[in-house]
């Protein structure tokens, strides 16, 4: 690694990697079926009829699989880019339960955040993978979203997505801020 730049990686751990070699063939067929059914069409049903972004902010969290039940994205490579002048955490399709964990276990909290320039938000903006609980440990004011657009069978970025970064109580702190500013 060229000197002034670091990597520290914060997903997958050791277990969930062996968790997932151990049931490679049957998550191979189960992955190979996902895409034989996979059907990209750009006709999808809005997601606005979901709520405003003010609810679905304050609506429940929680992922619909737990860490080891989603071994494909729990198995993604996440971690935090540090250069002289900036530094850069990439979540992949990282689970956010475990990324809480890590944090928490290299003394993140929610009074010492991690601090950086830019987050690469998990899974594409799926609902399932960025939570308050998450959010409250990172201090970083830009978001980046890799998505197709929602054409395909799962419509990523989730409005609850943008809704959790839009309102979370930090962001809504550093935007008032910035508003003050220019008063």
């Amino acid at each position: 690694m060229p000197e002034g730049i670091t990597v520290e990686i914060v997903s997958p751990s050791k277990e969930i990697l062996d968790e997932l070699y151990s049931k490679w063939p049957d998550l191979s067929e189960e992955y190979n079926k996902k895409l034989e059914d996979l059907s990209i069409s750009a006709v999808k049903p809005s997601q606005i009829l979901r709520g405003s972004l003010e609810d679905l902010a304050k609506a429940d969290d929680t992922p619909d699989k737990t860490i080891l039940d989603d071994l494909f994205n729990s198995s993604s490579i996440a971690f935090v880019l540090k250069t002289f002048d900036m530094s850069v955490l990439f979540l992949g399709d990282a689970h956010p339960n475990f990324i809480e964990e890590t944090l928490r276990s290299k003394g993140y909290s929610e009074e010492n955040k991690l601090k950086v320039d830019l987050v690469k938000i998990s899974h594409h903006g799926s609902k399932n993978n960025t939570t308050n609980a998450l959010l409250d440990l990172i201090e970083c004011d830009k978001f980046v979203i890799s998505t197709n657009g929602g054409n395909s069978t799962h419509t990523h970025p989730d409005r609850e997505t943008i809704a959790r970064i839009i309102h979370h109580p930090e962001e809504l702190n550093l935007n008032t801020a910035r508003s003050e500013q220019y008063i």
